[in-house]
């Protein structure tokens, strides 16, 4: 059996996309199971080298989501993604599985054409990795999921073709709006070597991470506001701050107690920020991950690192869960996340203590060794 990934978005190291590919790689190749991995043409070289990857893809997933005809954009996009695995060699075999880490309509449907290019006899099985609601809420959308599905069994079957969610919210909408059977299984993460969690110890002057891609819904605009008014009630805490390389927000470094850095880093130098911060911050949306997953949630809880997420979320219920340790907010405002701030730096040392208690729960049941093994159990 060969395991063929698949993410086309995987272009750098910021985000999910390089952390997953990378852990489900490594996990598989632990298990001696043969992979080929499959990213976008944009990817860094080095990243290319660092995975054995295959930089094929010409387009991300997203902009087919920004079309205003998603039937059409299914088509256009779908035949794109197709025309990019025409050259694959070796052809897949009746044994492997193609494996879609960050699945949208659009890749199911293109692989669906793909596959039709090859005898029935000769199709590999499909797994589709859906870790985010991606505005399927919308009627269109949730049609383009069941043209995408139904497609996709038609061409390979039921039995081989899995649709996977990593939350019971998740695999529940998707259940009702496809009318198909849905899996729950781990999220795919990367936190590399577990000897990382023996050189943490709290620093003396509280650390607070503000990282990861800087979109507006994670509430990336807020930190300014954020770090200003936390400065004001407890000075000596330290900020570091990720933000875009041409943002307007990189004067607060000059901000004494600030850390920022531009755009993205390696993801050894990624474990280590997250190794050397005290309270991971969050300022999320809530209402955008209700449902959703983060990675850097899951990164920071497998690194004891305190939380402060908002409420109502898949995060909020890990705290709830005893899975993870942190503060919840209840309003995406800087009033409301300083509040959850201070109370978490003013309780640091046991919340942190707790917080290592929960991260042994990550490594063994929220990661791509544990997703890997699903996997194997279900295509045996």
């Amino acid at each position: 059996m060969k395991v063929i990934i698949i993410e086309n978005n995987l272009r750098g190291y910021v985000g999910h996309f390089f952390n997953m590919t990378a852990g489900i790689k490594g996990s598989l190749e632990r298990a001696e199971i043969e992979n080929d991995v499959l990213i976008n043409q944009r990817a860094r070289p080095k990243l290319c080298s660092q995975l054995n990857a295959k930089a094929i893809f010409l387009d991300t997933s997203y902009p087919s989501l920004m079309e205003s005809d998603q039937a059409a954009a299914l088509q256009f996009y779908g035949k794109r993604f197709a025309e990019s695995l025409k050259n694959l060699n070796p052809l897949p075999g009746p044994d492997d599985w193609m494996l879609i880490v960050t699945a949208f309509q659009v890749q199911i449907y293109g692989i669906a054409i793909y596959l039709e290019t090859l005898a029935p006899e000769r199709r590999p099985g499909v797994i589709a990795f859906v870790h985010s609601s991606n505005s399927q809420t919308t009627p269109e959308h949730q049609k383009t999921w069941r043209d995408a599905t139904e497609k996709i069994v038609s061409t390979v079957g039921e039995k081989r073709f899995l649709f996977v969610c990593p939350t019971q919210q998740l695999a529940d909408r998707f259940r009702v709006a496809l009318n198909y059977e849905t899996l729950l299984w781990p999220v795919p993460m990367n936190y590399g070597s577990p000897q990382i969690l023996k050189s943490r110890k709290l620093n003396k002057c509280c650390q607070i991470s503000a990282i990861g891609q800087p979109r507006p819904q994670k509430g990336f605009r807020l930190l300014p506001r954020i770090v200003l008014y936390t400065k004001i009630r407890r000075l000596k805490v330290r900020f570091s701050i990720q933000v875009p390389s041409a943002s307007k927000l990189r004067y607060i470094k000059y901000i004494p107690g600030i850390d920022s850095f531009a755009g993205g880093r390696s993801f050894s130098e990624h474990l280590e920020v997250l190794c050397q911060t005290d309270i991971l911050l969050l300022p999320y949306i809530s209402k955008k991950y209700a449902e959703t997953v983060s990675g850097l949630f899951l990164e920071g809880a497998a690194m004891g690192c305190v939380m402060v997420v908002p409420s109502n979320t898949w995060m909020a219920q890990q705290i709830v869960n005893n899975r993870a340790v942190g503060v919840n907010f209840s309003e995406p405002s800087p009033a409301s996340i300083v509040r959850a701030l201070t109370i978490a730096i003013d309780n640091l040392p046991q919340l942190s203590a707790a917080a290592m208690q929960c991260t042994e729960y990550w490594w063994q049941h929220q990661s791509a060794d544990a997703f890997v093994k699903h996997l194997l159990s279900a295509t045996e």
